[in-house]
């Protein structure tokens, strides 16, 4: 019987990609976060397109990684 795989949300993933920011002091690149980030990538690449999508959300709520 396959295991049930929990589907993360947006929100998870964000709160991960913030967390890495504060680590990294920058919006992470898709390298920084493949080495810091909790989850792959590739998945937050799937939820939100590809990773320039990523940074431009975090840009645009003027997120400040030093908070």
């Amino acid at each position: 019987m396959a295991k049930n795989k929990k589907t993360l949300t947006k929100k998870e993933l964000i709160i991960d990609i913030i967390k890495t920011a504060k680590r990294v002091k920058s919006i992470p690149t898709r390298s920084q976060y493949r080495k810091f980030g909790k989850h792959a990538s590739s998945t937050v690449e799937s939820r939100f397109s590809n990773w320039g999508v990523v940074a431009r959300k975090l840009k645009a709520t003027q997120f400040s990684w030093s908070k």
